[in-house]
């Protein structure tokens, strides 16, 4: 999101430079934006006040920002995500929601609409080429080429899932 549109979420948010990090304010507490998957600091104290049987970090971050605490801190630093089994690991997630073994609260505001606008949108493929090459033409990088492979795939994999789990009926 940011190398290819130069904001990091386009949620209502107020950005403040503080020159080592990015003091950031959310604006609409019903729109947050996915924030905890790149890791994540916050106070032991009050993470406990959200934190019940799960630790699903969408829910956690939502519900942290409806009670208040919506202001965050942004370093200014990339973050590597070594995924050796990402597929493997997609699949395991995408099983869990559709079985109802992890109940996610909060969707991010995606609606039907949304995602079938995404589903359409990684159907043409040459959009998904295009933003690879915009970003590899931004950041070159042999990482963008994996980033057609993960849209496919994750796409082949929520598909595939939800026709097994929810059409076909096999847990």
């Amino acid at each position: 999101m940011v190398l290819l549109y130069g904001n990091w979420t386009n949620y209502p948010h107020k950005d403040i430079d503080k020159g080592d990090y990015i003091e950031t304010k959310m604006l609409n507490t019903n729109l947050v934006p996915p924030m905890g998957s790149n890791g994540w600091l916050v106070r032991k104290n009050i993470l406990r006040k959200f934190v019940k049987n799960s630790f699903i970090h969408s829910d956690i971050v939502y519900f942290m920002i409806k009670a208040g605490y919506n202001c965050f801190a942004k370093v200014k630093t990339s973050i590597i995500h070594n995924q050796p089994k990402f597929f493997p690991n997609k699949a395991r997630r995408i099983k869990r929601r559709l079985n109802d073994e992890v109940k996610i609260q909060y969707d991010y505001g995606v609606t039907k609409k949304d995602t079938i606008k995404t589903v359409l949108y990684m159907c043409l493929i040459l959009p998904v080429l295009w933003d690879t090459l915009r970003g590899f033409c931004k950041k070159p990088s042999p990482a963008w080429i994996f980033h057609p492979v993960a849209c496919f795939g994750e796409l082949f994999l929520h598909g595939y899932y939800t026709i097994k789990y929810k059409i076909i009926g096999k847990a």
